[in-house]
């Protein structure tokens, strides 16, 4: 009946009507708003903390990089 490439399309637009149904509905619309802005707010705190922890990596590998490179670059008096 339906080809294999519509038929994700129209589930698609069938979860996406739904959604849209619900999202306008005035009794659930703000409830799911509300959850979605938590939602959102939750992940932006989680994306910024692992931001914060791979800049950390970086600063930490590249510093330890570059100490090395002087110690090794260094002539010590005693050798």
């Amino acid at each position: 009946m339906f080809r294999g490439r519509s038929l994700p399309w129209i589930l698609t637009g069938i979860v996406a009507a739904s959604w849209l149904g619900l999202l306008l509905d005035p009794m659930v619309g703000p409830l799911l708003l509300a959850l979605l802005a938590a939602f959102t707010f939750t992940l932006s705190i989680v994306l910024g903390a692992m931001g914060l922890g791979m800049a950390g990596m970086v600063i930490h590998s590249g510093s330890v990089r570059l100490l090395s490179w002087i110690q090794r670059k260094a002539r010590w008096p005693d050798e």
